[in-house]
């Protein structure tokens, strides 16, 4: 009996040792996530500002438009954007494939709305481009998801692999 219990003991603090271990191991992942995730967003956002100097808003939409699968022209504050955004999370799209544009946290946001109104009809936020076209704002993403034409475009796209 005290044999069984020694090797109780053992096997027990075996597995707080081994369970501490995992724990420690999560935490350093998470903090080494958390330090790519900060970084990944300070090239972003640096890319932002640095698109702000380098290139006119026309040329800028244009370019980002043809290139890019999906692109949201978005405030971060806004309601209307959350839910296009929510809608096209949806799916799995690649970063390289998918791409937000906040215009609040940019200089030339009134000019890019400006262009966003010559190229669309409309200047409002969001604006969702797929394939290089817009197919509207926030009640057309969410309508279009809601009926499959939304998974259909993004396909067509070639953004996802639902």
């Amino acid at each position: 009996a005290e044999l069984q219990e020694a090797y109780g003991d053992r096997i027990r603090i075996a597995r707080e040792k081994a369970q501490q271990e995992l724990n420690n191991k999560v935490v350093e992942a998470y903090k080494h996530l958390k330090v790519k995730k900060q970084k990944y967003l300070q090239g972003i956002m640096t890319s932002s500002r640095m698109s702000n100097v380098n290139i006119d808003p026309y040329t800028f939409v244009t370019n980002l438009t043809k290139s890019t699968p999906v692109v949201v022209f978005s405030k971060s504050y806004c309601p209307y954007c959350k839910n296009a955004k929510r809608a096209l999370s949806t799916f799995r799209m690649r970063d390289d494939l998918y791409k937000i544009i906040e215009l609040d946290e940019r200089e030339d946001c009134d000019k890019i709305q400006d262009i966003l109104l010559q190229l669309t009809g409309a200047r409002s936020v969001p604006r969702v481009f797929i394939g290089g076209k817009c197919i509207g704002g926030s009640d057309d993403t969410v309508a279009a998801q809601k009926d499959g034409r939304l998974e259909k475009l993004l396909k067509e796209a070639g953004t996802s692999r639902f």
